[in-house]
């Protein structure tokens, strides 16, 4: 028995005893309900005793298949546990630990609207070298800085609406966050691409690339006006600004 019998030929069994019937196992071991007979017969004959037997429509266990069931079960439930017993072996000897960090996240500063228009800025100019790559390397090779610039971009809009939307109305702030940003990419999508087939890659790509520069150019002058708008007068010595815009 011990050289004939597979792990295979007791999870089928457990399973059939687990459900109650052999189409039952069958659909969970994702297989026929003949291939599921074959194991339990095989089984059954490595055991020298049938495991079976059919009570009209019916299927129930034999003696000997109730025994094997049973055991089929705590063959498995050891082996299992004799799995974990190892992997945890293996994880306390060796490993590789993998720590990872946002680097655009600042503990002691909120980020403000410079950095906003900054990233926008450079999202445009990482378009624009994309636009002028030689090759298909080089192009790919640009778009590296045009996926970093553009997450550090969505990352630091996120955060300015979550540190300075009110608490009550942060959640409702996020979700329209959220209908705007990616409800708008059944429609920007498509565009793109007909921008692309119209006018060819790099030309959208260079057109982006300004729109984007453009952008940045009105959020740094919109801080600066901000920044001018809301300096006051240095209660100390009567002169110059003390507290301007981020």
């Amino acid at each position: 028995m011990l050289k004939t019998t597979t792990f295979r030929q007791l999870r089928t069994l457990q399973t059939v005893a687990r459900v109650g019937s052999i189409s039952g196992a069958a659909n969970e071991l994702h297989l026929t309900q003949p291939a599921v007979s074959l194991q339990i017969s095989l089984l059954g004959e490595a055991a020298g005793t049938p495991l079976l037997r059919r009570v009209g429509r019916e299927v129930q266990f034999t003696a000997a298949g109730e025994v094997m069931a049973r055991y089929a079960n705590e063959i498995l439930s050891l082996w299992n546990e004799a799995g974990e017993e190892v992997a945890a072996l293996r994880g306390e000897l060796g490993g590789t630990l993998r720590i990872g960090a946002i680097t655009t996240a600042h503990g002691h500063r909120a980020p403000g609207m410079r950095r906003l228009g900054l990233f926008a800025g450079l999202v445009g100019v990482s378009m624009l070298l994309v636009s002028v790559a030689p090759t298909l390397p080089w192009a790919m090779l640009a778009m590296v800085p045009v996926g970093f610039a553009a997450m550090c971009f969505m990352i630091t809009g996120n955060t300015m609406l979550q540190t300075n939307a009110k608490p009550e109305a942060r959640g409702r702030v996020m979700a329209l966050y959220g209908i705007v940003f990616l409800g708008s990419t059944p429609f920007g999508a498509p565009l793109a691409g007909w921008l692309g087939q119209e006018l060819g890659p790099r030309l959208e790509f260079a057109l982006m690339g300004m729109l984007a520069i453009g952008v940045g150019a009105v959020v740094l002058t919109l801080r600066r006006r901000s920044q001018e708008a809301t300096t006051i007068e240095d209660p100390v010595t009567g002169r110059g600004p003390a507290i301007a815009a981020r």
